[in-house]
């Protein structure tokens, strides 16, 4: 039997029968049951042709609370299928609200807020989001519900992340593992769209690698992976696999890019997420694109264009770096500087810095022989930005790249004052690639 059937051949039924009020219960029925077996595109369905019934009837305080159980369905199904930023999701939770100020005790409001605070947050309006974020959380805590508090530490470890403030980020997951119950709290992702463990350990990771704790943030990503593999919750899993591919195309491991792209890719297809469909695409496209096949562009360029039918823009920055990064990888230096530049112009409307410094860097690096002058100037604002945002794997990235031209303008004594405090730092040894860069520039001044 097809999932919701039962419920959907009642309403039919009662629909027939001209119980307009009863048959829309039942198709909200039958809607929640298909989202739980993840038949998202028919919860869609069977959700709008219960609101569908209720246009007609009187406005009576049982066919508000009908109506505002359907938009909650219709608005969480519609993110999963269309993505989190389509007009039709805002309009769906903006009716929420306002059935809710309509009969506050038609249902919670914290529900309501986090899909508008989702809707914002992929717009990339992260003022707003920030403040739905704090809103959920104090929504959270004063009702003593852990679920829920885990729910808006999500919320919080996003926006932190993408606003370029990984300490926020990593205070975030740190509360989120502390109240976290796999068998407790795994059913969230039923009412929220993900698992909000799975959601804070893997937005975590990035933020670890880039405050330098580079071994803490792939174990991390790890646990992530596992406990999305664990709780065989699809859109979930998309979501580890996806911010794992991130992490390690920050790192530079084009092969595991690869691997976790891939397999959030097919789980997107597999069941038409195409938020992660077309986040995953740029991904491998860049994965590609590093093996040194030029083809590569052409899926983030792709990837790039279905984020945006989406109504997508957060990330967007990172992208364009991703894919200037990409352009300079196949030997494309002037495509990649318009890309670059276009990186920029985002970032400042947006405000989301996650990629700044690594977008200045890239920057510094092609104009090194064009404009020295210049490319010590974006070299600088990368350190800065890195310095600012407290990334020290970043800030020691720009810095050895601002060093390598230091030093081969004369400016040895610069170059050493420059990177070997940061060495100092490290607890790590000289395992990752940046830190053995740092190390051989150092020996070659000697």
């Amino acid at each position: 039997m097809q999932p919701g059937l039962a419920a959907a051949e009642l309403a039919l039924l009662y629909e027939t029968g001209r119980d307009f009020a009863q048959a829309a219960e039942l198709f909200r029925v039958a809607a929640e049951n298909a989202a739980r077996v993840f038949a998202h595109r028919e919860a869609v369905t069977l959700a709008g042709r219960g609101l569908g019934l209720l246009a007609g009837l009187p406005d009576t305080p049982e066919r508000v609370a009908c109506e505002f159980r359907l938009q909650m369905v219709l608005g969480l199904q519609l993110q999963m299928i269309h993505g989190y930023a389509a007009p039709d999701v805002d309009k769906a939770y903006s009716r929420a609200r306002e059935l809710w100020e309509q009969a506050p005790n038609v249902g919670p409001l914290f529900p309501i807020l986090w899909g508008l605070w989702l809707f914002h947050k992929v717009r990339s309006d992260l003022g707003r989001a920030h403040l739905l974020a704090g809103e959920l959380l104090a929504l959270a805590e004063q009702a003593k519900d852990t679920g829920l508090v885990l729910q808006a530490r999500q919320a919080g470890a996003v926006v932190a992340l993408c606003a370029g403030e990984p300490a926020g980020t990593r205070r975030h997951m740190e509360a989120a593992v502390q109240l976290y119950e796999p068998d407790r709290h795994r059913n969230l992702a039923f009412r929220f769209g993900h698992d909000p463990g799975v959601s804070c350990v893997a937005f975590g990771a990035v933020a670890l690698w880039l405050l330098g704790e580079q071994v803490e943030a792939v174990a991390r990503s790890r646990d992530a992976i596992r406990l999305a593999r664990e709780g065989s919750q699809p859109s979930s899993l998309a979501l580890a696999l996806h911010f794992a591919a991130m992490l390690h195309q920050f790192r530079g491991d084009r092969e595991s890019v690869r691997e976790c792209a891939a397999e959030s890719l097919a789980i997107a297809v597999e069941h038409r997420f195409a938020f992660w469909q077309s986040g995953a695409t740029v991904l491998l496209g860049w994965a590609t694109a590093a093996g040194g096949q030029a083809d590569g562009v052409g899926l983030i360029e792709q990837g790039l264009e279905a984020w945006r039918a989406t109504g997508s823009e957060t990330y967007r920055a990172y992208y364009l770096t991703v894919l200037g990064d990409a352009l300079v990888r196949v030997g494309k230096p002037d495509e990649a500087l318009a890309a670059l530049a276009e990186a920029e112009r985002v970032a400042v409307a947006t405000a989301e810095r996650l990629s700044e410094a690594e977008m200045f860097r890239l920057r510094g690096e092609l104009l090194t022989t064009r404009s020295p002058a210049e490319a010590e100037n974006a070299l600088r604002s990368a350190l800065a930005s890195a310095k600012s945002q407290q990334a020290w794997s970043l800030e020691l990235r720009a810095a050895v790249s601002l060093g390598r031209l230091l030093a081969g303008q004369g400016r040895a004594a610069e170059a050493r004052s420059l990177l070997t405090p940061m060495l100092g730092v490290s607890t790590e040894g000289f395992d990752t690639p940046d830190l053995q860069a740092a190390k051989a520039l150092l020996e070659e001044m000697k």
